[in-house]
């Protein structure tokens, strides 16, 4: 669930994570939130994968990693229909996975390994890939007509969503180092205070808002996007 803030919620509604995390635009939005709460299955916040409930038919709409909806697609493609995450106010957030391989200076086997990336950076073995695991290709492939029709909606949706016009990336959180958890935590908390336990939004922003600052200042991370890029701590305002 801390993707679906980091991720989505809160830069769709405040257009930044760390630095609007207490702005007037993030009170409305949990408030809004809560709001919606009354809605939601109460057993969401157990669940590991968004595919079990949507094929049992304990929920109807699900919001999860497209690889964590594979098994519903692939087992009734006809009776879901994969969609982008809803806009909010500042756009549509999503949350890219930007990884990279490279070889160590003075490996034993530098052709080796140099073969190996490009083995797995072929279109052939990406689209395999996504057949198997669900994680869509990172270069230009372009699936095969007789591709499972689970796997193509999944790919549409994640088209739809990455080329719309109001598309904001935002990316995972770094320079946290191993403290990434208490990262999380701050989110979380935020969370089970105001939607869960019905608490006052201006109050637990106040405070977790101290709680993320000291964090950042500790860790001396940087701010990343969408927030604004910064030289010294990223802080929440």
């Amino acid at each position: 669930m801390h993707r679906f803030f980091e991720g989505f919620l809160y830069p769709s509604y405040t257009g930044g994570v760390v630095v609007p995390f207490r702005s007037e635009a993030a009170e409305a939005m949990w408030t809004q939130f809560a709001s919606l709460w009354n809605s939601v299955n109460p057993n969401s916040t157990r669940y590991d994968f968004m595919q079990q409930p949507l094929l049992s038919g304990e929920v109807w709409i699900g919001w999860d990693h497209v690889a964590r909806v594979r098994d519903a697609l692939r087992q009734k493609p006809g009776e879901f229909v994969a969609f982008p995450a809803p806009a909010g106010p500042k756009g549509r957030g999503y949350m890219p996975v930007l990884a990279g391989l490279a070889v160590l200076k003075g490996a034993p086997d530098m052709n080796g390994a140099m073969g190996l990336i490009d083995y797995l950076t072929s279109p052939e073995t990406q689209i395999e890939t996504a057949r198997s695991v669900g994680f869509l290709p990172v270069v230009k492939a372009e699936l095969a007509p007789d591709t499972e029709p689970g796997l193509k909606l999944a790919a549409a949706a994640v088209e739809k969503m990455q080329s719309a016009k109001d598309a904001l990336p935002a990316l995972l959180p770094f320079g946290l180092g191993e403290r990434a958890g208490e990262f999380d935590m701050v989110f979380l908390d935020t969370f089970k205070l105001i939607v869960l336990r019905g608490e006052n939004p201006s109050a637990v922003l106040d405070r977790e808002r101290e709680a993320l600052n000291r964090l950042m200042t500790e860790t001396g991370a940087p701010c990343w996007a969408p927030d604004p890029p910064s030289s010294d701590a990223c802080q929440a305002r």
